[in-house]
């Protein structure tokens, strides 16, 4: 395995990085890592991606991060030396696309891995819808690691990485012949609800116990927060009280309401199902800090072997929720003598031991992986 970091985000450092992945003839696929500040474009890139012969998943993000060092620009490459093949699967916005087909075609012809790796385009509609029918075809035999790429413009733009070149509204999809294991935790408890989903478009969300959902929610908030909540103040207030989906025997899945559409509808990062019932959650910085330490070592528990690389998926509203705090949620995932890369995403994809795999908001995700 081999880790290079770029701090600088040029387009040349990453070609140059790329190039010198290829030439050791042990690495066998690359993971990238790029920050959203680096600027790249499909113009610079699929010039390097599609001449580039071994495998790419990568992805654009907010932020990344290597060992403890959380970076607003930069480039972190991983090289491979196990067995490692990409797929894709693209039209993620597509309401008439079945992909319950597209992935029987994708992996009909190929044995699955141990570990599957994700990266799709945060801001695609249907990427819960996506993420089911991967436990539909794929089952939960498997690791499932992975996150939203994009940026917190939340405008949809190229920003995933494959041989393909810089994709949008598209997933990635690798799978690496390794043995890995997995903690999923956020840390966010319940403070009202439930609420029937009584009306909703996919991830945007219109209607609350039949009452206009912004106004449920902003009445919800209003009366636990000291700050008072309304259309001006809805970005800085929402980040701190995301809804919840009630799952059996597990934390509940949260969903982040991201923006307020020209409806006044709430939009979030992942679809809410209408009939679904929501509560609204909050948090404390220890808890969400306890929960990063909790995910850690239950990934360290489940791994049979001894562990070469640890990825952590953390979602980017932990970091603008713990702002200065940050530091310690990164300090605690970290494991001695393993080093550490990942990225700050826009949702994260992950199963929760045989019970669920899901698209999951404000969690953090850290797996570790036997061997790469």
């Amino acid at each position: 395995m081999q880790i290079k970091v770029d701090p600088s985000g040029t387009v040349q450092n990453f070609q140059d990085i790329l190039l010198s992945m290829k030439q050791d003839p042990t690495i066998t696929g690359v993971i990238v890592f790029a920050c959203h500040a680096n600027g790249f474009t499909s113009e610079q890139l699929d010039p390097i991606l599609t001449e580039y012969s071994l495998p790419v998943i990568g992805g654009v993000f907010p932020s990344i991060f290597h060992n403890i060092e959380k970076m607003d620009k930069g480039t972190v490459v991983v090289g491979l030396t196990c067995p490692f093949s990409t797929h894709i699967v693209k039209g993620l916005s597509n309401f008439k696309a079945n992909y319950n087909e597209k992935l029987e075609q994708t992996f009909a012809q190929n044995k699955m891995p141990p570990t599957l790796l994700i990266f799709a385009d945060a801001m695609a509609k249907r990427v819960s819808s996506f993420v089911q029918s991967l436990f539909e075809v794929l089952g939960l035999e498997i690791t499932y690691i992975g996150g939203g790429a994009g940026s917190l413009d939340f405008n949809q733009a190229p920003c995933l990485m494959c041989n393909e070149g810089l994709l949008v509204d598209a997933a990635i999809l690798a799978g690496i012949d390794i043995s890995s294991s997995i903690g999923v935790k956020h840390g966010y408890r319940p403070v009202c609800g439930p609420f029937k989903v009584t009306e909703s478009d996919h991830n945007v969300l219109k209607s609350l116990d039949w009452q206009p959902a912004f106004e449920v929610y902003r009445q919800a908030v209003n009366e636990h927060s000291e700050y008072h909540m309304s259309i001006a103040t809805f970005g800085g207030l929402s980040r701190n009280y995301p809804f919840g989906l009630a799952r059996l025997f597990a934390e509940p899945v949260v969903r982040d309401p991201a923006v307020l559409d020209e409806e006044g509808n709430i939009v979030c990062v992942g679809e809410v199902p209408e009939g679904s019932f929501v509560k609204i959650l909050h948090g404390n910085p220890d808890d969400l800090i306890d929960a990063a330490c909790q995910a850690k070592q239950v990934a360290i528990d489940n791994l049979e072997g001894t562990a070469s690389l640890s990825l952590c998926i953390d979602c980017v509203s932990r970091f603008l929720f713990l702002q200065d705090d940050y530091k310690r949620e990164l300090s605690v995932v970290q494991s001695e003598g393993v080093p550490l890369v990942g990225a700050l995403t826009l949702g994260e994809i992950a199963n929760i031991g045989q019970e669920y795999l899901d698209f999951h908001n404000k969690t953090v995700v850290v797996a570790m992986l036997e061997n790469v």
